[in-house]
């Protein structure tokens, strides 16, 4: 039996791509019997998305500390980000939740013996770094996105240029002493390595965990080809190449708007919006309300594909949550992605069943016809998703056992 310190400031109530995967690993590995597992989070404050609660998850908790801070500008914020430089040698936007959290991390740390103090997202690198110092504690750190976050792959980030790094030597100097590093995926892994350089046996491959087996799904007969875009797709997603691509084939004849069916659960770009409503795709696209996130998994069922639409990159280190979730509900994923990065490298290895550049109209129109080819086979609902096994829950375990 391994106790653990799971620190993060995403978790409850379950709503947003952070809190879900940290509910999604609580609940496996509570499930599981061989974890007790102490808390230490704050309330999530995204507001697009109905919430889960932990309960829904069947995660069991030994304790759980919510952490509040007020991130308006005042006297109190002020002084906890100067005490955050005081306390940590550091300070960024937000690192005062830290600050506050630090006193109730101790009491923990003087109440219980821990195999390891496990942190998620930033700052709660800080108190792992800290806990590690003072208490000689294991920490183990996992990074999801690219951190420091102004150091995300061009064009919409700085990069890893050296540069860069130069500018962000302190927290990189703390990120550095963890014992252990965890990274969804390879490409991630390598480019945040590139100015962190661990070796490579501290380096640790966990990709965001199914929770259950995969299904198996057929498609809905006497009906259109129906696909879904599940989450948001705004800012520098943009759904409008996908939306002109769809728009072309429908206005040269290549695609009848009785044959597919596009939904988008969640939000979308404003001048997307306009396109969804033109004459040509308003019968054929549609908008629908954002659910919760067990709620949204529930809707897949009654579509044949799933979409994700990534930003263009130059280079795509990001997992997407909803890989998982569409590899466990049995859909097949239409990925509109950089050619260079994860999900082009899942579509190569027969994960993905489908793949179009994010910057190629072509790409993205030839997809999508083959996309309803296939759809009129003999042979669709033959179809039997193909899972890494490292996105298993026996996977995850074995991994987080070993630690």
């Amino acid at each position: 039996m391994k106790r653990i310190l799971f620190v993060t400031t995403s978790c409850f109530p379950v709503r947003g791509a952070e809190c879900i995967v940290n509910a999604r690993l609580l609940s496996v590995l509570s499930e599981s019997g061989q974890f007790k597992i102490d808390l230490v989070t704050k309330k999530s404050k995204w507001q697009n998305y109905p919430s889960d609660s932990l309960q829904e998850y069947g995660i069991q908790l030994e304790s759980l500390e919510m952490v509040e801070v007020d991130n308006r500008i005042n006297i109190l914020t002020i002084w906890q980000h100067l005490l955050s430089f005081l306390k940590f040698g550091i300070v960024n936007k937000g690192d005062h939740w830290a600050v506050k959290a630090l006193p109730i991390v101790k009491r923990k740390i003087m109440q219980n013996n821990y195999d390891y103090v496990l942190t998620r997202a930033q700052p709660s690198h800080l108190i792992g770094n800290y806990i590690k110092e003072k208490f000689h504690i294991k920490w183990v750190c996992t990074w999801n996105d690219p951190y420091p976050t102004d150091m995300y792959p061009k064009p919409f980030g700085n990069g890893n240029d050296i540069s860069v790094v130069r500018s962000h030597s302190k927290a990189i100097k703390i990120m550095r002493n963890a014992d252990v590093f965890i990274y969804p995926n390879r490409r991630l892994a390598n480019y945040m390595n590139s100015f962190i350089k661990s070796p490579n046996e501290r380096i640790m491959i966990i990709p965001h965990v199914m929770m259950d087996i995969p299904k198996h799904v057929v498609k809905r007969k006497g009906s259109r080809l129906r696909l879904i875009h599940s989450g948001n797709c705004t800012g520098t997603r943009s759904a409008k190449l996908f939306l002109l691509a769809l728009q072309e084939l429908i206005s040269c004849g290549y695609v009848r708007k009785e044959d597919i069916l596009v939904s988008f659960l969640g939000l979308i770009n404003d001048d997307e919006q306009q396109i969804i409503k033109g004459p040509i795709l308003r019968d054929v696209v549609e908008i629908l309300e954002p659910v919760s996130y067990l709620n949204s998994l529930e809707i897949l069922n009654e579509f044949d594909v799933s979409i994700i639409i990534e930003a263009p990159w130059d280079e795509g280190v990001f997992l997407p949550t909803k890989v998982s979730d569409f590899m466990m509900e049995g859909k097949r994923i239409f990925t509109i992605s950089p050619h260079v990065g994860l999900l082009h490298d899942l579509y190569e290895k027969g994960y993905i069943s489908y793949y179009a550049d994010v910057t190629d109209l072509c790409s993205i129109k030839n997809e999508l016809m083959k996309i309803i080819s296939d759809s009129k086979k003999d042979n669709w609902d033959d179809y039997i998703v193909k899972v890494p096994v490292e996105y298993t829950k026996s996977y995850v375990l074995s991994e987080f056992l070993q630690i």
